[in-house]
């Protein structure tokens, strides 16, 4: 058994409109969609100063990419040694437990439950912090400082409660990425890249291209499968591209348009008072 010929196209094998949009949507939301995650943001903001931070994150990259040929090149040597493997997901494990010796197997699975476990608090404290900051605090602004790490605790346990309703249902790891990735990309690429880098970026103008670029998202799925239980990869792709296009020509007009009648935002630099 050899590797499909279409593992090594470069460009969509078949090209034409529908495949060019799919071949955009993944390249975006893998590649654009990452940059926008808190996990990644708060490891930045982390930096002394901001040198540091540009020259780390540059680094961090291209680590990223000589890192991440090693899963792809023994995701590609599994298909050769075991062909009949039901789940690819298990492919690693299943080449370690037989090409590896005992002492080995234990810092590989050692090494593989501490990364799950680091990624899995990583996001967990992330989206508490969006929700207590981001959501709570802006309905509720008067919540005393007092109150704050209870508040962000209850949240924790009922994200995780979620998080564990999502992962039993889903069945495989890949389609809980690519939906994460596009969430970011169609909701939150396009205005947090206009507020770092356009003097115009406003209220108003995010607000929309969030709305827009997700109901965009959301939308395409449902009217092409009439459900979300199975989608098929070509249609995440098309959705992520489609919201991202409406994201960023939505976040543009508005700013065109009403940007002379909006007033700038102040934003508070402190939490609320004891």
């Amino acid at each position: 058994m050899s590797t499909p010929r279409e593992f090594w196209h470069i460009i969509p094998p078949k090209p034409g409109y529908s495949g060019w949009v799919s071949y955009i949507g993944q390249w975006t939301l893998m590649g654009l969609g990452c940059i926008v995650g808190q996990d990644l943001i708060q490891r930045s903001l982390a930096s002394k100063n901001e040198k540091i931070a540009k020259y780390s994150a540059i680094t961090a990259g291209v680590c990223y990419i000589m890192v991440g040929t090693i899963p792809i090149m023994l995701g590609l040597a599994g298909r050769l040694i075991m062909p009949g493997l039901e789940d690819p997901e298990h492919v690693m494990p299943n080449l370690a437990i037989e090409f590896l010796p005992p002492f080995l197997l234990m810092l590989f699975m050692g090494a593989l439950i501490s990364a799950i476990m680091s990624s899995a608090d990583s996001s967990l404290l992330a989206a508490t912090s969006l929700m207590t900051n981001n959501v709570i605090l802006k309905i509720f602004p008067r919540v005393k400082r007092k109150n704050l790490l209870p508040l962000a605790r209850v949240t924790t346990v009922i994200v995780a409660v979620i998080s564990v309703g999502v992962a039993i249902r889903v069945k495989q790891i890949y389609h809980l990425m690519v939906n994460s990735w596009a969430t970011l990309f169609v909701g939150i690429f396009v205005p947090v890249t206009a507020a770092l880098y356009w003097k115009k970026a406003n209220k108003l103008a995010a607000w929309v291209s969030m709305v827009s670029g997700t109901a965009t998202w959301l939308g395409y799925i449902f009217l092409n499968t009439g459900n979300f239980q199975e989608i098929s990869d070509p249609i995440f792709y098309k959705a992520a591209a489609y919201g991202g296009a409406v994201a960023f020509v939505s976040y543009l007009i508005v700013t065109l348009l009403r940007y002379d009648r909006i007033k700038p935002t102040k934003l508070p630099s402190e939490y609320p008072p004891a």
